[in-house]
């Protein structure tokens, strides 16, 4: 995240938007979230659960649908639909 979603102002090195006091503490911890299950999704694959990885993907996705997850969700939706 690069700017507030709230103001959109630029985001600098703290918890709290320097403009609008819009506190980034849920924000950063989705995309926490988001980032371990991407990762899960990777590990997943590397073990052949292919399934495990589509389900990693997908969560991942519903908290942040940021290109690099949609493009690991469009590889894993590839292997599944070749895989089977």
């Amino acid at each position: 995240m690069e700017k507030c979603p709230n103001c959109n102002a630029r985001i600098k090195d703290n918890n709290e938007c320097y403009r609008c006091g819009f506190d980034f503490a849920l924000v950063f911890s989705c995309e926490q979230t988001a980032e371990v299950l991407y990762f899960n999704a990777l590990a997943s694959l590397k073990k052949g659960n292919i399934d495990q990885a589509r389900r990693f993907c997908e969560k991942a996705i519903a908290i942040d649908n940021s290109p690099r997850i949609r493009k690991l969700n469009t590889f894993v939706l590839l292997k599944t639909f070749y895989h089977a």
